[in-house]
């Protein structure tokens, strides 16, 4: 009887803590969907930002305090597709002066 209760008080305090977080905190792993957008058209950074996408909204729900893992991802998926845009920009260069 009392196992019931208790797991009924964590499950109830575990909801209240959900219930309190800002729905804003889920428009942080959505902004890294403006990567792809303003980049150099492609699979992989629609896959990177899709993924950190995903990794955001997944560490809003299993950690207590997710802003930091956030936006952590948030620069980590801007950094990779900047570093992407740069490869590819590079690799465009030389093929275009390989070909003159």
């Amino acid at each position: 009887m009392e196992n019931n209760i208790l797991e009924k008080e964590v499950v109830n305090d575990t909801e209240m803590k959900l219930t309190k977080r800002s729905k804003l905190l889920y428009i942080i792993p959505l902004l890294s969907l403006i990567f792809p957008i303003v980049s150099i058209e492609g699979l992989v950074p629609w896959t990177v930002a899709i993924y950190f996408c995903y990794k955001g909204i997944s560490s809003i729900n299993k950690y207590e305090k997710p802003l930091k893992k956030c936006i952590s991802y948030l620069v980590l998926s801007g950094v990779i597709i900047a570093l992407y845009n740069i490869l590819v920009y590079f690799v465009s260069n030389y093929l275009v002066k390989l070909l003159m």
